[in-house]
């Protein structure tokens, strides 16, 4: 059936630039990069707009006019293209309506009433196990999407726009079933609804290194997030049409998910939900870390693998029935569409769906399976709906495992005729041995294009997750028949649970059995073959050149630039041998001057962490925890160290036994190795041992095998010309409260002094202002800068010219003792200059050259003090 293509007559083997698509996708692609660079993001200009059309329009004029034959015209046509990229992006990502509620909300969560349509099924989040380095449990919650309409002024209700992103917490959840599922059917796509609650613009980046929420959320055209207490503040004003697809398809989804939670064990429900209806969210922590840490995180992303398993899968069924060819392809072509639908309309779905259906159409004319055509317009069916994917690692690492499958595709399946795979001419063998040369066939076909997917891959993964793990060869072919017995046997449960529960049991049985496989050999293959590495991320350029030649590459291969084709074979593999550098040797990353001293003080909330890199090389760590989560802390610090090429520690100083001052350790020793952790008299003494969070520590220490110091006042060391001198605790802190007893630190260095001092309050603040007075330099103030670290007194003690506090938004109203009436510039240089808080500029750096140069700079780009100290403030001259 259909005619056999030739290399010669097969348009697989013509190079990029003959396939009209791809130089279209690439100029729309550069139009949209040059858009996000050329202005600032606040730049939303009608003028810019105006520019582009009329660019656009001379073009189109210039190209009609030299005629469109012409090599002139043709790029004059790709600059439209790129025009037209640049405005689709303009509009997307600069304009938004002037009632959006987005443009209201602030850096701090503040109470509203809003009325809104809700527009996606609520997913319920994940629910972390107890642990003992968390103060607060989490509470079961929802998220969803919704329209807002109107916002209360008052008692008057007003026009309103735009998208918000919906936290619904549910702490009545039944703990027998998933977080939240009472929510889940509470609402549908298409509701009216009213809702109270806390409302606040997205996290930003507030360390080196962090992931900018804000900047994510703005790319879906989300500028505000709302947080609603209890379920009780939303109130349900009308239902949806039920005439409306959106919302039947919100109906069909909700209850599908209630019926994989009804057959199929609590374990794994959360990634059958994931991989037959793309929620995501109820994923553990553990399980995403172990896909991670295998290489199989992409089995969550519904990409071209699973479609590729669900098309096979229909089209052998298809197939035994004896359904006719043309009717099988459209009967293919609405599975996808299906598919896609109830899986939530992912980008690297969309991919995947748009090339399977030009590749399905393609077959009825006979056309190539591997066509760079049909890839790059997938490409702009993305772009197109969303600019702001092209910057984001998952639609670019679906797209890279796509060219590779052409790359591959060139080479195994050249020459084979324009059906369905299993129209291949059959095989020479006899019949009871065809299995064998199939089976030999489609492991040689997997092995290669899961090894070339990984070494294309590896780079933008190590670059967007700091991982490099190249277990996923080996797994991703040992896990495909496990994932396509889910998804058959999955599907086949989602249509027939709720008709008949007796034929639905076998099915969830084989289902479950598949799910609890896949588990196994992961949380396995993790513990027993730990072949994977958290690392700093290699520099841009290194990855850019990767993908440079990448490009290069696959727009060139062909018959008739096999000279391009083996420079560019030898520039990818030259220059993927490069990164071994950045591998082997991180701190080749570090710009820092090997004689300066560098502090920052990480925004971890309510908490405290400080990262110390001392003149002589060491890295060392003061507390780190935060009451926001373990994981903030330990992210926040593992971030900022990976941003600096650094992946281990000399040693952590814990000042004393309080959550937000330690519970961030046991994440970090995930990632940065830990060489010992240095604390206090009473840090283990019987009092804190008392503290679930203390004996865990303990038995961190202990199984880790960390060499643990105590230390205490009076005691002194260098870090090369850095002194540092221990001023509290005393050897004997009995009768002393955690914080009375933290610990204090002054460092010295280039006749610049930074007092470090925990929690210190109580009889121990007073312990240590009864010591003669210091001049210091920068205090990182007691207690996250509350009124019981006695500001008037300490301010008097040390003279401080910089005071940095580590603390949350809603510490800002208890800090007044450091932060008003500060002295105007005439005022003496011994007094307060500046308050730098985590919560306003981020986390803040501290510089002391070797001349004794000091800089103050913080993380983020917007400050609330009018000197613009993110920029960096200078000090001169030393401090007597």
């Amino acid at each position: 059936m259909g005619q056999t293509l030739t290399r010669e007559d097969n348009p697989q083997w013509l190079p990029g630039w003959f396939q009209p698509l791809v130089p279209v996708a690439l100029a729309f692609a550069v139009g949209i990069t040059g858009d996000r660079w050329a202005f600032s993001p606040e730049c939303g200009s009608k003028g810019v707009l105006s520019g582009y059309t009329i660019l656009g329009l001379v073009g189109l004029l210039a190209a009609w006019g030299w005629g469109f034959h012409t090599r002139v015209s043709r790029w004059t046509l790709l600059f439209v293209f790129a025009l037209a990229g640049a405005t689709e992006h303009h509009i997307a990502w600069r304009y938004f309506s002037p009632r959006d509620v987005g443009l209201f909300a602030g850096e701090w969560p503040h109470p509203v009433a809003l009325r809104a349509v809700v527009t996606s099924v609520p997913e319920a989040l994940a629910r972390p196990e107890p642990d003992p380095f968390e103060l607060f449990a989490p509470q079961p919650a929802v998220r969803f999407t919704v329209r807002v309409t109107a916002i209360r002024w008052g008692q008057d209700w007003e026009p309103a726009a735009g998208r918000l992103l919906v936290y619904l917490a549910c702490p009545n959840g039944s703990d027998g079933g998933s977080p939240g599922e009472a929510a889940l059917v509470q609402f549908l796509p298409g509701e009216n609804i009213e809702m109270f609650g806390q409302l606040r613009r997205p996290s930003p980046a507030e360390n080196a290194g962090d992931f900018d929420m804000r900047t994510y959320r703005r790319g879906d055209r989300i500028l505000a997030e709302l947080s609603v207490p209890y379920p009780q503040c939303v109130i349900r004003l009308a239902p949806a049409f039920v005439g409306n697809p959106q919302t039947l398809l919100g109906w069909w989804r909700l209850h599908a998910a209630q019926t994989l939670r009804e057959y199929l064990s609590r374990e794994n429900k959360p990634l059958a939900q994931a991989l037959l209806l793309g929620f995501r969210t109820e994923i553990p922590d553990e399980l995403e870390k172990s896909l991670l840490e295998t290489g199989t995180i992409h089995l969550l992303a519904i990409s071209g693998l699973h479609l590729g398993i669900l098309v096979g899968v229909f089209n052998t069924f298809f197939r035994t029935v004896r359904v006719p060819y043309r009717l099988r392809v459209g009967l293919l072509l609405a599975v996808i569409g299906v598919y896609v639908a109830i899986s939530g309309g992912q980008p690297s779905t969309i991919r995947a769906a748009t090339t399977f259906s030009v590749l399905l159409l393609g077959t009825l004319f006979y056309r190539s399976f591997w066509s760079l055509n049909a890839l790059t317009f997938a490409a702009l069916v993305i772009l197109v709906w969303n600019p702001a994917a092209l910057f984001r690692p998952g639609p670019q690492l679906s797209f890279l495992a796509a060219s590779v499958l052409i790359m591959v595709g060139r080479r195994y399946f050249m020459g084979t005729r324009g059906t369905l795979p299993s129209d291949l001419p059959s095989f020479t063998n006899p019949q009871r041995f065809a299995w064998l040369e199939v089976s030999a066939k489609w492991l040689a076909a997997t092995l290669v294009i899961t090894v070339g997917i990984w070494v294309i891959s590896w780079p933008l993964a190590w670059y967007s997750f700091h991982i490099i793990s190249p277990l996923g060869i080996v797994l991703t072919p040992v896990l495909i028949p496990l994932i396509t017995g889910v998804l058959a046997a999955g599907f086949g449960l989602l249509f027939v649970g709720p008709l008949w529960s007796g034929g639905a049991w076998p099915l969830a049985w084989v289902c479950d059995g598949c799910l609890t496989g896949c588990r196994w050999l992961i949380q396995q293959a993790e513990h027993t073959l730990p072949l994977y590495t958290w690392q700093p991320a290699p520099p841009t350029w290194w990855v850019a050149g990767v993908y440079a030649w990448w490009i290069l590459l696959v727009l060139g291969s062909s018959k008739n630039t096999r000279r391009l084709t083996q420079f560019s074979w030898a520039g990818l593999g030259g220059w993927l041998l490069g990164g071994v550098v950045f591998l082997f040797f991180p701190a080749a990353q570090d710009t820092r001057s090997p004689h300066d001293l560098r502090m920052t003080v990480l925004s971890v909330g309510h908490g405290l962490g400080i990262v110390i890199e001392a003149p002589d090389g060491q890295v060392w760590l003061y507390d780190l925890g935060s009451l926001g989560g373990a994981d903030r802390a330990g992210w926040a610090a593992t971030g900022t160290l990976f941003s600096r090429g650094l992946r281990r520690l000399d040693g952590v100083l814990l000042s004393h036994a309080d959550l937000d001052h330690y519970n961030g350790l046991p994440e970090l020793c995930q990632y940065i190795a830990v060489e010992q952790v240095v604390v206090t008299p009473k840090m283990f003494q019987a009092a804190a041992r008392r503290e679930p969070g203390v004996r865990a520590l303990e038995e961190l220490i202990t199984r880790r095998k960390l060499r643990l110091r105590t230390i205490k006042a009076g005691d002194t060391w260098w870090w090369g010309s850095c002194h540092v001198t221990v001023l509290h605790p005393p050897r004997d802190s009995t009768g002393l409260t955690d914080n009375a007893a933290s610990l204090a630190l002054c460092m010295e260095y280039a006749g610049r002094r930074i007092l470090l001092t925990g929690d210190l309050e109580g009889p121990g603040l007073q312990a240590l202002l009864n010591r003669p007075p210091i001049s210091v330099d920068i205090l990182v103030a007691p207690h996250h800068g509350t009124a019981r670290s006695r500001p008037d007194k300490l301010l008097q003690w040390c003279r401080p010219r910089y005071v940095v506090i580590s603390g949350g938004w809603a510490s800002l109203s208890n800090t007044a003792g450091f932060t008003t009436e500060l002295p105007s510039e005439d005022d003496d240089a011994t007094t307060v200059r500046e308050v730098f808080h985590t919560a306003e500029v981020g986390a803040v750096t501290v510089t002391i050259s070797p001349d004794g140069r000091t800089y103050l700079s913080g993380c983020r780009s917007t400050t609330r003090t009018p000197n613009n100290h993110e920029k960096g403030e200078r000090l001169t001259g030393p401090r007597s």
